[in-house]
């Protein structure tokens, strides 16, 4: 939650209208609904919910697979075999799949540039970004943007 409050505090900043407001307030309780699914997630070992909340705590930050084996108290080869055994998928997957989640999320929601987006969910490059978001929702973050806003 806390890695949230400074994209929270700058669209609270540009917040000019009632209708802004009312979109502040379902973004938080989107959010809040999400920490709590996270949480729920009773079909996984502590270790692989751990490594989950792990990534989603920290979408803004830099993640590397040795962060996510130390917090949950794996080397990183046990942690990568484990969470691919128990989810179907690895890690890094998982970490691009969650920020582009977030990405549709503040695309939808907010009005931040998607190259704003791609740099604080710390994507290499906006080239990179659009790539991955395609290759997930099998649009770009535009055409995205355009069909969810109308």
């Amino acid at each position: 939650i806390a890695s949230l409050v400074p994209v929270c505090l700058d669209d609270i900043n540009r917040i000019t209208t009632t209708a802004g407001v009312k979109s502040a307030i379902l973004r938080v309780m989107y959010d809040f609904c999400r920490q709590i699914e996270s949480h729920s997630q009773n079909d996984h070992s502590v270790p692989v919910i751990r490594a989950r909340n792990y990534i989603a705590q920290h979408l803004y930050d830099e993640i590397s697979v040795k962060d996510i084996a130390e917090h949950c108290g794996f080397s990183v080869s046990a942690i990568q075999h484990r969470y691919k055994e128990e989810t179907g998928s690895t890690l890094k997957h998982d970490i691009t799949a969650m920020r582009i989640e977030k990405a549709c999320y503040l695309l939808q929601y907010t009005s931040i540039s998607y190259t704003d987006i791609a740099y604080r969910l710390r994507f290499c490059s906006q080239s990179y970004f659009i790539k991955q978001f395609k290759a997930v929702t099998g649009m770009t973050p535009g055409q995205y943007q355009n069909k969810v806003r109308v």
